[in-house]
């Protein structure tokens, strides 16, 4: 039995230092790295953990945007990262990544690749800074703000916003002046499109999150 349990912590090993090196070859090849960035965060986490991560990177990040990150994430998980307007993975936590990084999957990993055997399968997702990160200079406001955004995918944009505090003839108004429809939801518009709604509306603030109250990116994960 102890045999048994001592191959398996090696073999556990053998296997991470393989992940590993995988990834840091992915990253080398792919990734530029500015000089004074750190080098690369790796990490293989279950959903609600990646969300934080990143989500906590993502939300502070200034002009250089975060650090790139290669992650070993649930497949369901890296879908979310990774979505597009229009397709029903994409949420706040997908604008969020999209509005600092360039958001990739690199491959799939069966359930077999790692022991125990979960009952999920993984994907390895790699994040590269963006070279033009959406509101650089207010990320935490633009957080709030996207949050509120996707609070209900059942209600309009302005409708959600509405519910978070902004007047509703000041978001009709935004809408309008932007050429978007007053009907349209938050999932239709990319990041960069959701970033102009917020500039239109930059002068009244979202009220900020009750203290203690559960992170988003970890509630929709």
């Amino acid at each position: 039995m102890l045999s048994f349990v001592l191959l398996s912590l090696l073999l556990g090993t053998v296997f991470l230092a393989l992940l590993v090196s995988l990834a840091l070859s992915l990253s080398r090849a792919r990734i530029e790295l500015p000089a004074s960035a750190p080098e690369l965060l790796l990490a293989a986490r279950a959903a609600g953990g990646a969300a934080r991560t990143v989500g906590g990177d993502a939300e502070a990040a200034g002009s250089g945007g975060p650090p790139p990150m290669v992650f070993t994430v649930q497949k369901e998980a890296a879908l979310r990262m990774a979505a597009k307007p229009g397709t029903k993975d994409y949420s706040a936590f997908s604008v969020l990544c999209a509005s600092a990084c360039r958001v990739r999957i690199a491959f799939d990993l069966a359930g077999g690749s790692f022991w125990p055997v979960p009952n999920v399968q993984s994907s390895l997702v790699v994040l590269e800074p963006r070279p033009d990160p959406i509101a650089p200079a207010d990320r935490l406001g633009f957080s709030a703000f996207v949050r509120s955004a996707f609070s209900s995918r059942r209600k309009t944009l302005k409708n959600n916003l509405k519910a978070a505090g902004r007047p509703e003839a000041e978001v009709a108004a935004a809408l309008e002046a932007l050429g978007f429809s007053p009907s349209i939801r938050a999932e239709a518009l990319r990041p960069e499109e959701l970033a102009a709604v917020y500039g239109r509306l930059k002068a009244a603030p979202v009220p900020p999150l009750p203290t203690g109250a559960p992170g988003p990116y970890d509630a929709e994960l």
